[in-house]
């Protein structure tokens, strides 16, 4: 063993060490983004989403048994519910989690902030621990690493509502480190099925503990987001490894943690009435699986190197011609192709980084709104899929010409290099998300029609009360969903904020018109009640002012604008 081996494993020997040391590292790196504000979907679920704002078993059970947008305006028996848009994302331990953190936090963004830095340390730990597992410490050490302090991981820790991707990679490693260890433990030990001896008795017991342990870390994971629902298989580098052989037993055990994906299934087609995954049409578009590679490709490259910062969803055409980029995913992937016949590592890991990155390749459709005719990814998809990728980076920088000590030199300069560079893009990518307005308009320059960065910059600038800017940013917004014809609560919403803008600009007329067309789209849509309250308050009309208000707080009971102004008018009337 040389002294770089070593030292390696004498670091590992010190789990708990290295477990401050990850969490430190990732608080650090990420520290700039303590500042930062809520976002977009932070603002949808952890300012306007009355689902979460309280413990209640009502609110509970509405959580689990509604998809995952359909929180922001909770219904009653007198909203129409069918016109709320199914996204297909049946997400019920995300919302549970993001209760808990708001019923701990309320709306200070720095404690959300720190959490998911601190998740992020975490989830890199759990990385080492299963690779140090599977393959050895010193790769999982590297692998930890990377995974710790990639920069395209930013959107996942330093969006609050990324919560969404730590948690359900954590419920995963965890679920895949505990069956990892059933697996390990029962491959040495031979119980008879008639008689037990007082140990072999505590062994079963065990074992079936870790069994049943695992499969309800894997419901939580697969409940969390949907990422996870092959993450079982990843155990089988016990078996490519040749860790420990393969028999029916342990086949048998792995295929019952496919369970969790039933349930998920189960639960998608009775509350979201969507049966299956294979119902879209994207698998009749053969089309399709070729925009799929490019965009694997794309992501590949992205991933190595970082050279901008993307935030959001991008589209990618399913016409467009492979870029250089591109081309350098595909080199990439070929090169680890090649190398796996000699080295059976790298089989396994390009074996990890399929079972991670199918689910989110859009070949399986999990969103039923998943356009036809474009690909879409995003970096926070890559939150579980990277840990695959730093593992074949791990092992290039381990095994590749391990024996030659001039290369290895070059090699950890190399290696040291790669870390520092990692490390400041991190830190950058960190500090766009603590000025919004900032950020959004990155994000327009790389994506012009993104609905989130354009909804978000006119939020802003409605909040500096410059209601002409705003305006124009739910306009843009209003005529893409003109042009694609799309009626669902989302454009109800955007009407709002248009209504909203008018009304504060003096154009009543306008703004009345913008309401009742919101509340056409979606009757459930309390704040357009609340708006036309206002407009008929103003115009001196209070019996219509009083039941628009009456409206709204049947739909959201404790809608403060619609109940303050309902209220005080009910005091007026008494005094009169």
């Amino acid at each position: 063993m040389n002294k770089f081996s070593f030292l390696f494993n004498k670091i590992v020997l010190e789990k708990k060490h290295l477990l401050i040391l990850f969490v430190f590292i990732s608080v650090f790196l990420h520290f700039p983004s303590l500042k930062g504000k809520f976002l977009m979907d932070d603002i949808i679920f952890f300012v306007r989403d009355s689902a979460i704002q309280e413990i209640s078993v009502k609110n509970i059970k509405y959580i689990f048994t509604h998809s995952y947008f359909s929180l922001s305006n909770l219904p009653t028996e007198n909203t129409n519910t069918e016109q709320s848009v199914k996204s297909g994302y049946y997400r019920p331990v995300a919302h549970l989690l993001y209760m808990i953190e708001y019923n701990l936090f309320k709306e200070n963004e720095l404690y959300y902030h720190l959490l998911n830095s601190l998740l992020h340390g975490i989830n890199s730990f759990l990385i080492f621990i299963f690779i140090s597992m599977t393959f050895s410490g010193i790769i999982g050490v590297l692998s930890g690493l990377f995974y710790l302090i990639h920069p395209n991981f930013h959107q996942a820790v330093d969006y609050c509502t990324g919560m969404v991707d730590l948690a359900s990679v954590f419920f995963a490693m965890c679920g895949i480190i505990v069956l990892s260890k059933y697996l390990l433990s029962s491959s040495s030990i031979k119980i008879s099925f008639f008689s037990f001896t007082k140990n072999e008795l505590f062994s079963k017991i065990k074992g079936l503990f870790l069994i049943f342990s695992s499969l309800f870390l894997f419901i939580l994971a697969n409940l969390t987001k949907e990422i996870s629902i092959l993450a079982p298989f990843l155990v089988l580098v016990l078996f490519a490894n040749k860790i420990i052989k393969i028999d029916f037993k342990n086949i048998f055990v792995i295929f019952i943690h496919f369970i969790p994906v039933l349930i998920l299934l189960k639960c998608r087609s009775y509350y979201l009435g969507i049966s299956d995954f294979s119902s879209s049409s994207l698998f009749q578009n053969t089309e399709y699986y070729y925009g799929a590679l490019k965009a694997l490709f794309l992501s590949i490259s992205n991933y190595l190197y970082p050279d901008s910062t993307r935030i959001f969803l991008q589209f990618l055409s399913l016409n467009s011609p492979f870029t250089l980029k591109m081309y350098g995913g595909l080199l990439f992937v070929l090169l680890t192709v090649l190398l796996s016949f000699r080295n059976r590592y790298l089989f396994s890991a390009g074996m990890i980084f399929f079972f991670t990155w199918f689910p989110v390749s859009n070949l399986i459709p999990i969103n039923k709104a998943s356009k036809d005719f474009e690909i879409y990814y995003s970096d926070h998809f890559f939150y579980f899929p990277g840990l695959a990728i730093s593992l074949i980076l791990a092992i290039f920088a381990i095994h590749q010409f391990k024996n030659r000590k001039f290369l290895n030199i070059l090699k950890l300069m190399f290696v040291s290099l790669i870390f520092i560079f990692y490390s400041y893009r991190t830190i950058s990518n960190s500090k766009i998300w603590t000025n919004p307005i900032k950020l959004n308009e990155f994000i327009l320059k790389n994506d012009p029609i993104n609905m989130n960065a354009l909804a978000d910059l006119g939020m802003q600038y409605f909040i500096k009360k410059d209601y002409s800017k705003a305006l124009g940013y739910f306009k843009t917004i209003d005529d893409i969903y003109t042009k694609h014809n799309i009626i669902a609560d989302s454009v109800s919403q955007n009407l709002n904020n248009l209504a909203y803008c008018h009304y504060k600009l003096g154009q009543t007329k306008i703004a009345k018109e913008k309401f009742i067309k919101a509340i056409e789209i979606f009757n459930g849509n309390f704040l357009a009640y609340t708006g036309l309250g206002d407009i008929y308050l103003e115009e001196n009309n209070i019996d219509s002012a009083i039941e628009q208000y009456k409206i709204a707080l049947s739909i959201n009971p404790e809608y403060p604008p619609a109940k303050n102004q309902y209220e005080k008018i009910l005091k007026l009337k008494k005094l009169k």
